[in-house]
């Protein structure tokens, strides 16, 4: 079992996920990752990706996932969840060491948002089946792309750690400690 102290669902927006790859499945699993949490009192952040074009007033921007009461959803401007959002600051308030980041576009904002949190020294645990990328479009095939992440973002490990597990292995009840 491995231990994530907060969840942050990166961009799983209904206009993404409608051209996702297995975006259906990628909310189902994210959904029942976020049920846990909120009953486990973890924190839940769900960052919402804005940019010239795509914002409030266009349908599809909408959250996949309609936040419950107890969560925070933070707007973005840039792949990074990171900059610009206050997120560091919420999760340090919070407490939260381990971070569990899924979410959409695996190789551009789920990728980015790991790299800051491995660098800002938060443990990273990522659900293999809880990103996913466009269904069209990529160099590489879709199915690929989340492979190849799973693959190499256990590498990224440095002044923190980053593991990938299926998130039916995933359980808020306690940080995982060093």
């Amino acid at each position: 079992m491995q231990f994530g102290g907060a969840l942050v669902i990166v961009d799983l927006q209904v206009e993404y996920v409608e051209s996702a790859f297995n975006g259906a499945a990628t909310v189902q699993v994210l959904t029942g990752l976020r049920d846990r949490a909120v009953r486990a009192g973890a924190p839940v952040v769900q960052i919402q990706h804005r940019e010239p074009g795509f914002g409030p007033d266009r349908p599809g921007w909408e959250l996949a996932i309609p936040p419950t009461r107890s969560e925070r959803v933070l707007v973005k401007d840039t792949p990074d969840a990171f900059v610009g959002t206050g997120l560091d600051e919420l999760l340090r308030a919070e407490g939260a060491s381990t971070l569990v980041i899924g979410g959409f576009s695996t190789e551009y904002c789920v990728d980015s948002t790991v790299r800051a949190a491995l660098s800002g020294a938060f443990d990273v645990l990522v659900p293999g089946d809880g990103h996913t990328t466009a269904a069209t479009g990529g160099v590489l095939p879709p199915d690929r792309v989340v492979a190849h992440h799973n693959h190499v973002f256990p590498g990224l490990s440095a002044a923190a750690r980053c593991h990938v597990a299926p998130a039916a292995e995933i359980d808020f009840g306690a940080e995982h400690h060093r």
